[in-house]
């Protein structure tokens, strides 16, 4: 199957030095990268199927409320750009819905 991505300059740049450095083509390290992060999203659905929300809350509703200490908070996040994905169909049809490529 072919994969059409559209990452910035910057991150091809960063992946190219990595794949480089690691002996193997930027193609494999983005694939490489897709499938660990599909495995993690599994990984997590499968971990908060086993959660109990009721349970979460009760323990969290014996925290005091408080705001966190100013080390303590998270730093602004860069937005991340858009990913655009164009997903070939090994029988030529174009489409941006995974669930079309399914037989």
């Amino acid at each position: 199957m072919n994969l059409t991505i559209n990452v910035s300059e910057e991150l091809y740049r960063r992946a190219a030095e990595i794949a480089a450095e690691e002996n193997a083509r930027v193609e494999e390290l983005f694939t490489a990268a897709f499938e660990d992060r599909i495995i993690e999203f599994e990984r997590l659905k499968e971990r908060a199927a086993k959660g109990n929300y009721e349970k979460f809350r009760r323990v969290m509703s014996k925290i005091p409320p408080a705001q966190p200490a100013e080390d303590d908070r998270p730093a602004m996040r860069r937005q991340r750009p858009a990913l655009r994905v164009r997903l070939l169909h090994p029988d030529g049809v174009t489409t941006s819905d995974p669930a079309t490529l399914q037989h």
